[in-house]
């Protein structure tokens, strides 16, 4: 902004000068030829010329304080700019720290997408994060109710447990249902989330579908394929004392019932059991959403330069980036989420917030060295 007003500035200043080397009368009254192109400053004025030569001083003044106004301007600007830059980096510290909160983790990419003018990106993360609240939120909790449980004396519980005992309940008692060092519950999409009860209304094949698809992706052919390769094995299975309502097929008729959420453990080598961890907490919806989200950016790369050879070019570059982004990511909430889960929930919920700044932090780096065309 502050360049457009000091251009303008120095323009007028210009066609100033030319007006007076044109303009001003020479000692016989006329014109004087001789001062074409001259600078108005260098101008020689008679005597009798004393009132043009105040206009000329008044005119040069005003220049002069609107050359101090426009500097003061930019100052302004300037610091309105360092404002601006570090309130987005205040903000993308503030979503890395409270990562551990789910639902804040889940759309902690949305400064960045605003800063990218990715808004068709920024509602599908908070759609996603709306849509998982519930189940987000219950995790969270599970991980507080925890360490809140380890850190408070027990006669201070005790007396909680007898004045507000549903508080108690449900903030502060905390029992493990299973071992987390060698059982562990595979991650659903859509299990305690807002879309579960609205895919139960299909009591059709499609209902019926939509769950069967909400797998992790160590249930997967691929996953089965890198079991065999670790020569890791599903030994047993054990109740996680929770239910579900699930669409499934009974008798040749789709209906709603209740199912039993199961932890699951495996046997094998140390780093085998890891890897297949890391796969039980990566859903394939969650794959799919996250590389849905990531479309906007590509499409907005294969349009954005005139040329079609830098299109293609600059495309391809964010489809990279795009697949290191998502890779990364969800290797990074997975490994040390599962590299942690054995530590209970808390150590559950703390290693996906790790990991997801560890991947974020990894792919920015790999990305930035991935230049696009103009």
């Amino acid at each position: 902004m502050w360049h457009a007003i000091i251009k303008d500035y120095y323009l007028d200043s210009n066609l100033l000068k030319l007006y007076f080397s044109q303009n001003i009368p020479s000692k016989n009254g006329m014109p004087d030829s001789t001062t074409k192109g001259t600078r108005a400053e260098n101008i020689v004025v008679s005597s009798s010329d004393t009132k043009l030569q105040k206009d000329i001083r008044k005119v040069k003044d005003t220049f002069e304080a609107f050359k101090t106004h426009t500097n003061d301007i930019k100052v302004e600007v300037n610091k309105y700019d360092s404002f601006i830059t570090k309130n987005k980096d205040l903000t993308k510290t503030v979503f890395s720290s409270l990562g551990f909160v789910i639902p804040i983790r889940r759309i902690s990419s949305v400064p960045d997408k605003l800063d990218d003018k990715d808004y068709i990106g920024t509602t599908g993360a908070l759609a996603v994060a709306g849509f998982l609240l519930p189940e987000d939120l219950r995790d969270t909790r599970d991980g507080a109710r925890q360490i809140i449980h380890k850190i408070l004396p027990k006669s201070f519980q005790e007396k909680i447990k007898g004045r507000f005992p549903k508080f108690f309940d449900n903030f502060i008692n905390y029992a493990p249902k299973y071992s987390h060092k060698e059982f562990q519950t595979p991650f659903s999409f859509l299990r305690g989330s807002f879309l579960e009860p609205l895919v139960n209304k299909m009591t059709n094949k499609y209902g019926y579908n939509l769950h069967e698809w909400d797998k992790p992706l160590l249930e997967t052919k691929l996953g089965k394929r890198i079991m065999n390769l670790l020569k890791v094995e599903e030994v047993s299975k054990k109740s996680a004392e929770r239910t579900v309502k699930k669409v499934i097929e009974f008798e040749g008729k789709y209906i709603v019932d209740d199912v039993e959420v199961k932890a699951i453990k495996l046997e094998g080598s140390a780093i085998g059991k890891l890897i297949c961890r890391t796969l039980q907490r990566t859903t394939k919806y969650g794959t799919i959403t996250l590389s849905a989200i990531c479309l906007p950016s590509i499409i907005n790369a294969f349009n954005k330069p005139k040329n079609i050879k830098n299109k293609l070019i600059n495309g391809s570059k964010q489809i990279l980036k795009s697949i290191i982004s998502v890779v990364l990511t969800l290797s990074g909430i997975g490994l040390v989420g599962a590299l942690l889960s054995p530590l209970g929930p808390a150590g559950s919920v703390a290693g996906m917030a790790i990991g997801s700044v560890i991947g974020a932090y990894v792919s920015t780096k790999i990305n930035m060295n991935i230049k696009s065309k103009s």
